[in-house]
């Protein structure tokens, strides 16, 4: 239940509203499922690729290969998600949520 509550913290605290969706599944497939979301993404393999970028303490690096298996590097690719999504959503949630 802490993972779900998480999540919709993290919501709260990026956004000063609650969220407009409904429940999540209450596991891992939830905080899951509210980062696909996030990134406007299906729920698939990459999602936790994206989430281990955002759960860095320093900004990703631009030359580094893009979690969405295009072959491109972050810079060429989806940075510019990357960082928006950093400036709502501290990198200690998502840390937090990849546990």
């Amino acid at each position: 239940m802490w993972k779900s509550t998480l999540v919709w913290q993290a919501y709260y605290d990026a956004y000063k509203k609650p969220p407009r969706w409904g429940e999540f599944s209450h596991d891992k497939n939830g905080i899951i499922e509210f980062y696909a979301e996030l990134l406007g993404r299906s729920m698939d393999s990459s999602i936790l690729g994206f989430m281990k970028l955002l759960a860095k303490k320093n900004q990703p690096k631009g030359h580094e290969p893009c979690p969405c298996n295009s072959g491109k590097l972050l810079r060429n690719c989806h940075r510019d998600l990357i960082y928006a999504i950093r400036k709502r959503v501290a990198w200690q949630y998502v840390e937090k949520d990849l546990q």
